[in-house]
């Protein structure tokens, strides 16, 4: 089925909001490159990049081997979100991934299927919260993605 001219583009910018969950490739993790679940946290105020969360399967706590880490990461119940997870999970908030806003729109261009779906917005608040809160992440950053005034 062909689509009028943009229709594809406007359904993926009006679908890419904080909250969505993706599927993405991602080559910048400790270990293999793979697909991760991603969650946008938000967008940048100059409206060029996306900040995420990875959600884990694992908390990893061979990785976030201290105390503060580990209180970083948010678990959540399978049941939750039935259509992207399988297991009980973890909204890792011990850092803040960044990518431009046109690579995202790409990779759901070439295969829409990416866009997984959405967290509700109370897990959302928490995610936010665990990022202020967070001492590894700087105020610039925060600043950027209107985590902080």
């Amino acid at each position: 089925m062909n689509f009028p001219k943009g229709f594809v583009e406007k359904l993926v910018e009006d679908n890419t909001k904080s909250c969505n969950v993706l599927l993405v490739y991602c080559t910048d993790l400790k270990g293999e490159p793979k697909d991760k679940l991603l969650v946008i946290v938000s967008k940048s105020t100059c409206g060029t990049k996306f900040a995420f969360v990875l959600i884990n399967s694992d908390d990893y706590s061979n990785i976030n081997n201290t105390h503060y880490l580990k209180s970083l990461q948010i678990s959540v119940e399978h049941v939750a979100y039935p259509d992207f997870l399988k297991h009980k999970s973890y909204f890792d908030c011990s850092e803040l991934k960044e990518r431009p806003i046109a690579e995202i729109e790409a990779i759901l261009l070439k295969d829409p299927k990416r866009m997984l779906g959405n967290i509700n917005p109370e897990d959302h608040r928490k995610i936010c919260e665990a990022l202020v809160a967070n001492k590894t992440i700087s105020n610039k950053t925060k600043k950027l993605y209107s985590l902080i005034a």
